[in-house]
C-alpha cells in the first residue's frame, strides 16, 4: 500500500460531505506524516485514531506503542483497507465528543476549526504550538497543509 493509494481512497470513497474530503486529507498529511508512521503503513490508520467501541465494523483494535501516549502505547484502529480508513474517519467523528460537527460542514475551515480542539485537546496545546511555529492544530492544517492536500487530491481525480 502506498501514500498515493490513500490519496486515491480519499478522492474516490463516497462520503456524505465531499466538500470536506480535502480537509480529511490535510489532517492525514499531518497525522501520518504522509504515510511515514508505522500506524499508517502497517494498519492503514492515517489519522492516528484510537480504538473506540463505535469503530466495530470499520476497524479492529491493535496495540500500538508510541511516545505520544503517556503509558507508552494504546489500542488504535487497524483498518483492512485505505477506503475503510476513510469511512472509519467519518464514523469516528460521529461519536459524542464530536457532536455538532455536522453543523460545521459549510467549509473546510469551519469543519477543521470545530473538530481541532477535540482532536488535539488542551493538554497537547502548549507542546503542539511550540513544535509548529506558534500555530494551533487547525491553523497549522489550514495554513501549512491544506493547499498541498488540495493539489494531491486534484492530481488523482
Amino acid at each position: 500500500m502506498s501514500w498515493t493509494q490513500f490519496i486515491e481512497a480519499v478522492a474516490h470513497t463516497e462520503i456524505e460531505f465531499p466538500q470536506l474530503a480535502t480537509a480529511c486529507l490535510a489532517q492525514a498529511i499531518l497525522e501520518s506524516g504522509r504515510e511515514t508512521t508505522e500506524l499508517a503503513k502497517l494498519y492503514n490508520n492515517h489519522h492516528g485514531m484510537k480504538w473506540r467501541e463505535e469503530m466495530k465494523g470499520f476497524a479492529v483494535p491493535v496495540y500500538y506503542e508510541t511516545d505520544s501516549e503517556p503509558t507508552g502505547g494504546a489500542e488504535f484502529c487497524k483498518f483492512a483497507t485505505k477506503a475503510d480508513a476513510v469511512r472509519g474517519y467519518w464514523r469516528f467523528l460521529d461519536r459524542s465528543p464530536y457532536q455538532g460537527w455536522r453543523n460545521h460542514v459549510q467549509s473546510p475551515e469551519a469543519f477543521i476549526t470545530f473538530i481541532s480542539p477535540i482532536w488535539c485537546p488542551s493538554g497537547y496545546t502548549d507542546t503542539w504550538k511550540s513544535r509548529h511555529g506558534g500555530l494551533v492544530y487547525h491553523e497549522y492544517i489550514l495554513q501549512k497543509l491544506y493547499n498541498e492536500a488540495s493539489e494531491l487530491f486534484n492530481s488523482v481525480r
